[in-house]
């Protein structure tokens, strides 16, 4: 008998050794719908830094540079309460607010009824001003991404669009809606638009935000953040890597030990794996999870593109997507091979606009720190799309690149070259007032 418990204990034995690997994404467990709660309370972020969770697109802003715009923050109130802000910058005219971390999907795989919920109100732009209240737009639908033609109610077979306008105070919001079974991916977004280049936004402050099953009694998942020191995640070859963690855990302990595995991007090859002390911190959530916090670091001296991912036991702990890319830093001056080399300006496109003033912007960085992230990738010259509207603003007789100077100039500090390209986006609204006249 005792022999036969060795040999059964020996057999175990290699289970016990084999550490846990994950064999997806992050993002692929994103897909699977697994993160959709992420930071629904909004206390996971620092105060004044990018909030994990939620992002932006579709923005347009008066004038060409975004120095002064920047992503949804972690906002502390005066009474500690943490939300997510968007603030009310200057210059921004447009912009659609997306609830999900990017590339993630909200997904119902059980036909029954889904009750969305959120708190919203408005404060001050960023110079303390208030403006007249302007409305958001929620958008909230499935997606048939099997059918590529046929009705509305085909390929997006749920479908809700409500609008409010936030007061000064906090006003909670919230509807019901049912949904099929198919296990769909949906979409979350609150649109706000400008009538006029003349107006401005107020802040806008969004906190609780929940959509589950209204049969759904489960308490919100730990959850972590992992940052970089650079706002696109660079390191340059020869740097370590040092990435901070904050982790919002059903714990009260002084102290807790995760994991941190870092693997290349695309086939998975682990370059590192350790264990992360995090210590409590003071704040907690209203649910009772406790804030905690952490860093690694560890040395990387091969170019390339690389993961992060937060172990907790054998559980994938969801998080905000924490890739990284290692470059090198070119050597002075640009061989001439590296002259025939450019990148797409992302901060242009062929997006509508409401008028020749604004300008579509799709990247969630400044423009400046893309020229330099371009600039150190060995990039010798950008292209940049001059589109019709802002060039020609008076007559198409009348040219004028004053609208573009302003990031020619940045270009020129990281010794990157403009390749002009021209082109032009229909304007509705002009259409509608002017007919065929418009350019």
């Amino acid at each position: 008998m005792k022999k036969l418990l060795f040999l059964a204990c020996s057999a175990a034995l290699p289970l016990f050794a084999v550490p846990f690997e994950p064999q997806m994404d992050l993002e692929d467990y994103a897909l699977k719908g697994r993160f959709f709660q992420y930071n629904r309370s909004g206390d996971l972020g620092e105060p004044g830094k990018k909030a994990p969770g939620y992002w932006m697109e579709g923005w347009r802003v008066k004038g060409f540079l975004r120095k002064d715009c920047g992503v949804p923050v972690t906002f502390r109130e005066a009474d500690g309460n943490y939300c997510v802000m968007i603030p009310g910058y200057p210059n921004l005219r447009e912009y659609n607010f997306k609830v999900t971390i990017p590339n993630a999907r909200i997904r119902f795989p059980k036909e029954g009824e889904v009750v969305c919920s959120f708190r919203m109100k408005i404060a001050p732009d960023i110079n303390g001003n208030f403006h007249p209240a302007a409305s958001v737009t929620l958008d909230f639908r499935s997606i048939n991404a099997k059918i590529q033609y046929g009705t509305v109610k085909d390929r997006y077979p749920v479908l809700v669009s409500k609008n409010y306008t936030p007061t000064k105070e906090w006003k909670t919001y919230s509807f019901r809606v049912k949904v099929p079974a198919g296990d769909l991916p949906y979409s979350f977004m609150f649109r706000r638009t400008l009538n006029s280049p003349d107006r401005m936004f107020n802040s806008l402050l969004f906190d609780d935000f929940t959509v589950r099953y209204a049969d759904d009694e489960s308490s919100p998942m730990e959850e972590a953040q992992i940052v970089h020191d650079d706002f696109n995640n660079i390191y340059y070859e020869g740097s370590k890597v040092e990435p901070k963690i904050r982790a919002l855990l059903r714990s009260d302990a002084e102290s807790e030990q995760l994991e941190l595995m870092c693997r290349t991007r695309y086939d998975h090859q682990i370059m590192a794996r350790m264990p992360v002390t995090l210590k409590k911190a003071e704040h907690k959530t209203a649910d009772g999870r406790s804030l905690y916090l952490g860093e690694a670091s560890f040395p990387m001296d091969r170019f390339g593109s690389y993961e992060l991912l937060l172990l907790r036991g054998t559980e994938v702990m969801p998080c905000d997507i924490a890739d990284f890319q290692m470059i090198r830093r070119p050597n002075a001056g640009l061989s001439i091979l590296q002259r025939k080399l450019g990148a797409h300006f992302p901060d242009t496109a062929y997006q509508l606009s409401f008028d020749n003033e604004t300008v579509p912007v799709r990247s969630q960085s400044s423009s400046e720190d893309m020229m330099r992230v371009i600039h150190d990738s060995g990039f010798g010259h950008l292209i940049l799309w001059l589109g019709f509207g802002s060039i020609m603003r008076e007559s198409p007789e009348k040219t004028d690149l004053s609208h573009y100077r302003a990031i020619v100039d940045i270009m020129k500090q990281y010794d990157l070259e403009a390749i002009g390209m021209i082109g032009g986006s229909l304007n509705y609204s002009r259409v509608r007032k002017y007919g065929n006249k418009t350019y």
